[in-house]
């Protein structure tokens, strides 16, 4: 692994959220009978703050995804809830401002990450090296990367954890496939999960 620092920073800014109250593992309404698709929350989350876990498995927003959110009604892709140990949960953040613009940043080499940098990577200059995630992060804290050049399966991306797991293990992440990603802090446990 290659040692030192270097990176371009492109300019823009960064609005840190004012954490209002975070909502864990709510239940939302709504049938979990096999055909329903349409849940309620019993708050208005704040944009892009929404976790929602289907037994137990983070599931993607979006549409052609796993579902869609509108104001407090969450509507699934899919029919969910086939057996009667099924579950819902749903953590987000409500009252407060949530982060609107992410800082750019130019990675082409070993860089240390900051909460809501939005990072382009380029691993074809120097081949693999390492970002390192943020020290001591909190719920809802977000980096995200984004694979220039499509170069992550032949120099591989190293995240470093800094002292916090990433999707549960004590150990950096080998990102060895040409895909953009977010990784957003859960808890001490799950530590920083792929979103």
């Amino acid at each position: 692994m290659a040692i030192g620092t270097r990176s371009i920073h492109a300019g823009g800014t960064v609005q840190r959220p004012i954490l209002g109250t975070v909502v864990t593992n709510e239940t939302p309404s709504g049938a979990l009978d096999g055909t329903n698709v349409t849940f309620t929350l019993a708050h208005t989350p704040l944009a892009g703050t929404v976790m929602l876990y289907y037994n137990g498995v983070h599931m993607r927003p979006g549409g052609g995804n796993d579902y869609t959110i509108s104001g407090s009604t969450i509507t699934m892709e899919y029919p969910i809830g086939r057996c009667s140990t099924d579950s819902l949960s749903v953590w987000y953040l409500r009252d407060g401002t949530a982060p609107s613009i992410w800082t750019p940043v130019i990675a082409i080499s070993p860089y240390s990450a900051n909460t809501w940098d939005e990072i382009y990577c380029d691993t074809t200059a120097i081949g693999s090296f390492e970002v390192t995630m943020p020290l001591s992060p909190i719920l809802g804290d977000s980096v995200r990367f984004i694979n220039m050049n499509d170069s992550f399966e032949i120099n591989n991306l190293i995240i470093g954890r800094n002292g916090s797991r990433i999707m549960g293990l004590a150990e950096n992440l080998e990102v060895d496939i040409n895909r953009s990603f977010d990784l957003r802090y859960s808890n001490a446990t799950e530590g920083w999960c792929v979103y």
